[in-house]
């Protein structure tokens, strides 16, 4: 799992394919749970969505659309 593995983007409107294969080696490897913003943004950059309060954040793996909409997106 590299940081720069992790933000390559080819279609800025899709996550990097290789995601998903990388999620297995992040949870395998890395204890995610307890991590402040500073830490988890040093390990795999800005993520996708934040909420207000900075609590929540989220990292997109996979989306594939139906048409126009999403039909199934899994996040982090």
């Amino acid at each position: 799992m590299t940081k720069k593995r992790w933000q390559l983007r080819d279609d800025p409107g899709f996550p990097p394919p290789e995601r998903k294969q990388i999620l297995n080696d992040l949870l395998s490897n890395y204890k995610l749970v307890g991590l402040s913003y500073k830490e988890l943004n040093s390990l795999l950059g800005a993520p996708y969505i934040t909420d207000s309060s900075g609590a929540n954040v989220s990292y997109e793996i996979d989306i594939h659309y139906d048409m126009i909409d999403p039909d199934y997106i899994k996040s982090l």
